[in-house]
């Protein structure tokens, strides 16, 4: 007997990290520097290569340093590449490599400033295996039931610049700072591609070009459709996508006529996305030969079902405490650098994400200052016990903050969360069967059985070794589940 076996595809998904230090060595005089109001980072992943054992990549890390000298506002951009590798012994397949900036501090040993950075490089590898289950084998009195399994049916990676031009109503000496975020809003299949829809938050802080300028904010949300070729994609299947921002270009065109001014952005974005195909499968979760003693191995499956993007769009208030005192009278001007850094979540009950809200506020008292703000965070989600989180983005709509007192600011924020889940099913299906010598027949001709609460028909079948059909067959009353005091009549032997 030959039975028919299917592979359940699992894929665990882990991470290696490995953590490196940076400097970059600027050309700014450290007697020059009255003070630093704000070092605004960019990370951004150049190359990733996959080779033998190993994982090989190449990142460039920059800053915006927007300072104070001789109580002037000035702006040097800096940056530099690094390279490295990761260990991959078992060369798991490599889903992608995640930069994070852990710290930043400034030394002016030997008369120059340089930037230190701790970065945390983290490759995410997929590792594959395959679990055999039994779904169908002649000869056998089986009981089966169904189960739902993906089946990833294509992956894309693209690159996409989005331009984008608005004019303002007054005159830009220079963009001293900018930030994008990225939110997906939506990811769905089509015939043979899957769009991705989403938007782009485009902060800058722009020194105006008059005397004694304020530095004013500037939020443009940008929409977006991109849609990725896949060849075998089809509407009713189910996928999710990344959006990063990997370069951004702006540049501030002055009318010096009307005193006006355009911006100029160019965005290069890498869009990733991948399609998945939902099938149902006909599985046997028990069975027995009437003529053979059967062992049966029987393991737990775990299914993991991806499920599709869910948007929420909250508006959280929260308050931080300064390091350093705003002076009496101070104006706020604007903030910059705003960006959602999630610590942690937690899915026992819903979903509790715990995060920071960052930026830096631009005042001005007698002259211009700046003081870095950090404000913890803690929202709630509505989430399933059965649903896990597969991935969870931050993005900031709009930001507003205001001074409670000398020592505490209060931030209001719109912020879009976007979270891909994953649902898990567990089974427990026949991933083995052994047969061993002939059963021994009864040799009565017919055997009355009692059977036991609650029994259900294959159950019964199983334990007096009879089809399920000659069961109901015979003891056609029979209602399942059974009460416990039913008489069940098997014939042994072929009636005349």
């Amino acid at each position: 007997m030959k039975g028919i076996f299917e592979n359940l595809l699992t894929e665990n998904i882990f991470k290696v990290e490995k953590k490196i230090e940076t400097i970059i060595r600027t050309d700014i005089e450290a007697s020059e520097i009255d003070k630093i109001l704000e070092l605004c980072p960019s990370l951004v992943l150049i190359k990733k290569e996959q080779m033998e054992k190993k994982i090989k990549y190449t990142a460039r890390i920059s800053y915006f340093v927007v300072y104070l000298s001789n109580g002037e506002i000035k702006k040097v951009e800096c940056a530099s590449e690094f390279s490295g590798t990761i260990e991959n012994e078992k060369d798991y397949n490599l889903i992608d490599i995640e930069l994070c900036l852990l710290k930043t501090s400034t030394d002016t040993y030997g008369g120059d400033l340089k930037i230190l950075s701790n970065v945390s490089v983290t490759a995410l590898f997929e590792e594959k295996k395959e679990l055999p289950f039994l779904t169908d084998m002649q000869n056998l009195i089986v009981k089966k039931d169904a189960l739902v399994k993906p089946k990833k049916i294509g992956c894309v990676e693209k690159p996409w610049v989005v331009e984008e031009e608005f004019d303002l109503n007054f005159s830009v000496k220079e963009v001293l700072l900018y930030t994008v975020d990225c939110a997906i809003k939506s990811v769905k299949c089509g015939i043979g591609s899957i769009i991705l829809d989403g938007e782009l938050f485009l902060s800058l802080s722009l020194l105006q070009k008059v005397e004694n300028s304020d530095i004013l904010k500037e939020r443009k949300n940008i929409p977006f459709r991109v849609e990725l070729e896949c060849e075998d994609a089809l509407p009713e299947m189910v996928a999710r996508g990344k959006v990063t921002a990997t370069g951004v270009k702006i540049e501030a065109l002055v009318d010096e006529t009307t005193g006006k001014s355009t911006i100029k952005a160019d965005l290069n974005l890498n869009l990733f996305a991948e399609a998945f195909e939902i099938e149902e499968v006909s599985y046997i979760v028990d069975c027995f030969s009437k003529e053979k003693e059967t062992e049966i191995k029987k393991e737990k499956i775990e299914i993991i079902l991806p499920l599709e993007l869910r948007e929420n769009f909250l508006k959280i208030n929260t308050k931080c405490s300064l390091e350093e005192e705003i002076p009496l009278g101070a104006r706020i001007m604007s903030v910059a650098g705003e960006k959602i850094s999630i610590v942690s979540f937690e899915e026992e009950d819903g979903l509790t994400v715990n995060g920071v809200v960052s930026c830096t506020a631009f005042f001005k008292s007698q002259t211009v200052d700046a003081v870095k703000i950090e404000a913890p965070f803690t929202v709630n989600l509505e989430k399933s016990k059965k649903e896990k989180v597969y991935s969870i983005n931050g993005a900031i709509e709009s930001i507003f903050v205001k001074a409670l007192s000398l020592k505490e600011i209060e931030v209001n924020l719109t912020a879009n969360f976007s979270i891909f889940l994953e649902e898990c099913v567990e089974k427990v299906a026949v991933t083995d069967l052994t047969f061993g010598e002939d059963k021994k027949e009864k040799q009565s001709a017919i055997s009355v059985y009692i059977a036991k609460e609650g029994e259900e028909l294959f159950d019964m079948a199983k334990r007096l070794n009879s089809s399920m059909e000659d069961i109901t067959k015979i003891n056609d009353e029979l209602s399942f589940p059974l009460k416990g005091d039913e008489r069940i009549i098997i014939f042994r032997q072929e009636r005349k």
